[in-house]
């Protein structure tokens, strides 16, 4: 396509990005999304066969329900690749998502909320976390690493110089999903918070079509 066709191909671009951040968006209420395409040639393969090669979405700032506590989502990434849209679709002004080729989903979540969620003094490190609390005058901290089952975020910690620990520190907590977060599959600990990590074999049902 000529110079004539860029400003179009750009507009239509843009306008396939902002149906799918308005989706995003309106599954966390109050948070900001932004999408991206990523196509070399983003008009001629969607006409021809359906088919863009990348989708980003970035939602920040979400804050969602745990049982009676808010947890804070800093960064939800949903990575798309290889996407079938629907094209019968795109000449009705919608951009259906159809398939994949593959995906994965990653959240951040803030570790203070998930203290406050818990009721310890949880410090989170790289690859590890650590509670520290206080029984009489003494000073206890346990060190351990997380782990989720079926969507419950669970820790169980070491012990305390080889003596079990005076109180307990285990806790557990449900992740709350989503039609973005279709399930929390890994979980590992970062500095002030810890990552959620979920592989996709289909488009998260939240990103598929605009509510009718």
């Amino acid at each position: 396509m000529g110079s004539v066709d860029r400003p179009f191909r750009h507009l239509a671009r843009a306008w396939a990005e902002a149906q799918i951040r308005d989706r995003a968006e309106a599954h966390y209420p109050g948070s900001r999304a932004l999408a991206r395409i990523r196509s070399t040639h983003f008009l001629g393969p969607l006409l021809r066969r359906g088919v863009v090669s990348d989708i980003e979405v970035a939602l920040f700032d979400a804050q969602v329900s745990a049982g009676d506590a808010l947890l804070r989502l800093r960064r939800l990434t949903i990575e798309l690749h290889e996407v079938t849209i629907g094209r019968a679709d795109l000449w009705r002004g919608r951009v259906r998502l159809k398939s994949l080729g593959t995906g994965r989903v990653e959240v951040e979540i803030e570790g203070a909320s998930v203290a406050t969620a818990v009721g310890l003094p949880i410090v989170f490190h790289d690859d590890e976390v650590e509670i520290r609390a206080g029984v009489g005058l003494l000073a206890v901290s346990a060190r351990g690493a997380l782990s989720i089952d079926d969507d419950v975020l669970k820790f169980r910690p070491g012990r305390l110089q080889g003596v079990p620990l005076l109180v307990s520190m285990d806790f557990e907590i449900p992740i709350p999903t989503s039609p973005l977060l279709p399930r929390a599959a890994d979980v590992r600990s970062v500095e002030g918070g810890l990552v959620l990590t979920c592989d996709l074999d289909g488009v998260p049902p939240g990103l598929i079509a605009p509510a009718r």
